[in-house]
């Protein structure tokens, strides 16, 4: 199919053994035994209430901000770098408000994200995560490290070792990458049955994320003029300078909801 690894518009990443990896976060669903993100994410009071559907870690496609704006440094630093590995965390992966180490992509492909100059999207060869995430202390103990279930921090940088330590004690438990998926479509049902069949609402998308969806995103590869912008704005409001169409998000989304052009969302007055 156009479009997918290791075909144009990927690039291999040529990933460095000597490289750090990155840590990065992402919200985890309260509506699953499994740590997968929060497909059903609604945020704000009853009288704002903002729909902030995530896409990422796009277990689907094995890709990382293909999708979505999320974790943009952390994607330009592992282009640069060459890093080997993402690893991810989830907010309630352990229990409400833990976080826990849930499994790992092992780079081997970028792409331009299609959004602005230096935005990335990453793709992987292989992917490990597990049905029971490894808690901080858990992490810590083993690799010496001292992250913090306290701390805002949404990245952390590991060292090789510490990479590989990492890599080994997920794969103490079986690959649970498959069941992550079938839960990920179970909750996209829920969101479809209550909001008139779109499974993501911010997005106004009523069919899985897949391979041909990335067909879609027509500027993928290209270097857009645009420099480097904010992916949040003020008021969580966003207006696509081609067809005029004005839709709230908490973080900007790659593709216009309504005329489905990419790169042309930009805070609204």
């Amino acid at each position: 199919m156009k479009g997918v690894p290791p075909g144009p518009p990927w690039l291999e990443l040529n990933s460095s053994s000597e490289a750090h990896s990155y840590l990065c976060f992402y919200y985890s669903s309260l509506l699953s035994r499994l740590p997968v993100r929060d497909v059903n994410r609604v945020v704000g009071s009853s009288t704002h209430c903002i729909a902030d559907c995530k896409s990422d870690p796009n277990w689907e496609t094995q890709t990382f901000g293909l999708f979505s704006t999320c974790q943009d440094a952390a994607r330009r630093g592992a282009v640069k770098n060459r890093s080997p590995y993402l690893f991810f965390f989830g907010n309630n992966a352990v229990e409400s408000n833990k976080r826990g180490v849930t499994g790992y992509y092992r780079l081997k492909w970028y792409s331009h994200g299609g959004t602005y100059q230096d935005d990335y999207c990453l793709a992987a060869d292989r992917v490990h995560f597990v049905e029971h995430p490894i808690r901080f202390d858990e992490v810590n103990r083993h690799l010496g490290t001292r992250l913090s279930s306290r701390s805002p921090r949404l990245t952390a940088k590991l060292a090789p070792s510490e990479s590989e330590k990492l890599v080994q004690i997920l794969h103490a438990q079986e690959d649970a990458t498959t069941l992550y998926i079938e839960e990920i479509h179970r909750l996209e049902k829920v969101n479809a049955r209550n909001a008139n069949g779109l499974r993501y609402i911010n997005f106004g998308k009523r069919d899985q994320f897949d391979w041909s969806v990335a067909e879609k995103m027509t500027s993928l590869g290209v270097h857009s003029s645009i420099r480097r912008v904010s992916n949040s704005a003020a008021t969580d409001t966003w207006a696509c300078v081609k067809c005029g169409w004005t839709c709230k998000s908490k973080a900007r989304l790659k593709l216009c909801p309504e005329c489905g052009a990419q790169g042309t969302l930009f805070t609204a007055n």
